[in-house]
């Protein structure tokens, strides 16, 4: 196994939280055997097609085995198959759900079937969240505005940024304390 190096599209996924959210973000990896199966694989698939087309007297222009989507030898730390293999149940111990892009919190899914068995329906749940995060929000912009409130009593020259706006997806205001 080697490193291939960090994702260059995007940051990492993001995962909706019960209070705040927050990112998971790994490497890529490639596994060296399963590389070397697939391209051993394609070769074969290649040298076949030749000795094929030669007994039927056509003519092969040569491909390109590199390419081959045979199968997949390179994942992301988080990914599902990886984590299954991981010793001593470490992998159950992952926080999150993931889904096509992003993904959700392991205690937002366990809340989901008791709630809605209940009948609560998946937007009420939603809204709920929303004002859960805007809560904690709430609650950030309070306690920084606090603090600085008590840094100006000892210290008149504070100049400090402007807390970010609740929507603001460019800066993280929770994480300005």
């Amino acid at each position: 196994m080697a490193v291939l190096g960090w994702r260059d599209n995007h940051f990492g996924r993001r995962i909706c939280g019960l209070h705040v959210d927050y990112y998971i973000i790994s490497r890529r990896y490639v596994c060296r055997a399963c590389e070397r199966r697939s391209k051993d694989a394609a070769e074969a698939a290649v040298e076949a097609a030749r000795t094929a087309a030669a007994a039927a007297g056509m003519r092969v222009e040569d491909m390109d085995v590199e390419n081959s989507d045979s199968e997949q030898y390179s994942y992301m730390g988080y990914d599902l198959r990886s984590r299954q293999l991981l010793p001593f149940g470490y992998g159950d111990e992952f926080p999150a759900f993931l889904t096509h892009r992003g993904g959700v919190d392991k205690e937002i899914v366990d809340l989901q079937r008791p709630l809605f068995d209940r009948g609560v329906r998946p937007e009420s749940l939603s809204a709920v969240l929303l004002e859960l995060h805007a809560k904690r929000y709430t609650e950030a912009y309070l306690r920084r505005e606090h603090l600085l409130q008590r840094a100006r009593r000892f210290n008149a020259k504070l100049d400090a940024d402007m807390f970010s706006s609740f929507g603001d997806k460019c800066r993280c205001a929770l994480c300005m304390r």
